[in-house]
This record gives C-alpha cells, structure tokens and sequence, in this order.
C-alpha cells in the first residue's frame, strides 16, 4: 500500500486532498447515508473523545469532501460531495499514475505475469481494462473486512 500513502492531492478530484485512514474511516460511514448524517449519529458510531470527532469532521469538510447542510437541534447534518464509488475510482487512477513514475514497479508485475519485457503502455491498458474490479477486490475488501472485526 505504498503508493495509496504517498498519495498527497488527488489530480482525479481537482488536487483534493487525499483522506486519511481515520478520516476515511468516518467516510466509511457517511457515505451509508446518501441523505445526510448529524453529528450525533457520528459521534455515537465512533469510539472517540467528541473534540477529536469534530476536529476529524472539521478536516474531512475542509478537504471538500463533506458539506454541513443544515443544524438539526444542538447538531449539524453532513451531506458528502464525493461519493464512495468516486473517490475510489480516483485513488485507483492516481496509484496507477504513481505506478506509471516507478518503471520497477512495472517490471516487477511484468515478470510476476511471465513477461520480462513487457513495455508500459499495454500493461496499462490491460490494467486499465480491469482496474474497477481488481482494485475494489484487493485495496479495499480489506479494508471493509478489518472495519467489521
């Protein structure tokens, strides 16, 4: 997961930040509400002191990434502005510019799949053919599996 961590702005989403793996997890719940989640819903998902839940929020907002709506009572309703679906496909798109940088990185799949001189541009539109599926199964099935234990 090399490349996904040095991964600084996102050139698929306008040079938007990239999340953190703490503000990725709180996404990871907001985007289960396609309407909208308040504060408190948040707070009561996530085992935090509430000061750094909202400085989380407050960083997840900043990065675009979230919308404060409306005040429902004492708390805010968040809305997302970039889907799961979206920000996925963009990291996946970023990862495999970062890999287009590192011909090694190239060469070693290469080899992993029996070709020793196997040139960039095929590889990538091979990738490039099964990139949605591939990525959601390897980065981030994981990730869902360890969410859930």
């Amino acid at each position: 997961m090399t490349l996904l961590n040095n991964i600084g702005h996102l050139d698929e989403l306008n040079g938007m930040k990239k999340l953190s793996a703490l503000e990725l997890e709180f996404m990871q719940y907001i985007w289960d509400f396609p309407d909208g989640v308040n504060t408190m819903d948040i707070y009561s998902h996530f085992d935090l002191a509430r000061g750094t839940m909202t400085t989380i929020i407050y960083r997840i907002v900043n990065k675009g990434y979230l919308k404060k709506v409306k005040k429902d009572g004492l708390h805010y309703v968040y809305i997302y502005t970039v889907s799961r679906t979206y920000y996925e496909k963009a990291i996946m798109r970023q990862q495999l510019k970062e890999m287009q940088r590192d011909p090694s990185l190239f060469r070693a799949v290469a080899a992993f799949c029996g070709k020793e001189n196997a040139s960039v541009s095929p590889f990538l539109v091979a990738v490039s053919s099964v990139r949605n599926s591939l990525f959601k199964f390897i980065v981030f099935l994981p990730l869902r599996l360890f969410a859930c234990t």
